[in-house]
């Protein structure tokens, strides 16, 4: 019992889901292609356990995936198929595909207003718009040996996905004080029955 309660307290916020870091998802334009998107992350973090997909649906709902990702610091405007460790500027790629989202090592982590760079090697069929996204935009390439060309001032409709490192969620919080209270009584009623 003791042993589950020190888990919860200080494990509490492993048990916390990861939140969004940003999204967009008002793609007007449904089309297929392998694409780079920018991003720029918000105040916070950093965050780790990082996820990205793209959506298949308008509703940005079913999360779709393909072939690898490359997280860079930078715009890449080489082809897909030469995207690589090597590519300058890369940061990270992802370690697989799970359910329409691509996955990234636990150790990567992305900073607070940095913008940062996905860049895919596959096509995927997805929603996009020429609407302005302040954090950034899109580029296309043709096939895996075409350069990547900036799009329009839109973005692919997307989702990141991480977790704070900076501080627990208010329900981790909470989560871990209501564990230390119960260790307190624990550890008051065997004091007192070792006592008597």
């Amino acid at each position: 019992m003791t042993r589950l309660l020190i888990t919860l307290m200080f494990g509490g916020c492993l048990l916390c889901p990861a939140g969004t870091i940003d999204s967009y998802t008002t793609g007007n334009y449904q089309g297929s292609g392998i694409f780079e998107e920018s991003f720029t992350t918000p105040a916070g973090g950093p965050w780790t356990n990082i996820t990205f997909n793209f959506f298949s649906d308008s509703a940005g709902t079913t999360p779709t995936a393909a072939g690898t990702a490359y997280l860079l610091g930078q715009a890449y405007f080489g082809t897909p198929a030469a995207l690589s460790g090597a590519t300058n500027g890369f940061l990270a790629s992802s370690t697989g595909i799970s359910g329409g989202i691509y996955i990234f090592d636990s150790s990567v982590d992305l900073l607070p207003n940095t913008q940062y760079w996905i860049a895919t090697n596959a096509a995927v069929s997805t929603y996009f718009s020429d609407t302005p996204y302040s954090g950034g935009h899109f580029y296309q390439a043709l096939n895996p040996f075409y350069g990547f060309a900036p799009q329009a001032q839109g973005a692919v409709d997307f989702s990141l996905n991480g977790q704070a490192e900076a501080a627990p969620e208010p329900a981790c919080a909470a989560l871990g004080f209501a564990g230390l209270g119960a260790l307190a009584m624990i550890m008051r009623r065997r004091r007192s029955h070792t006592t008597l």
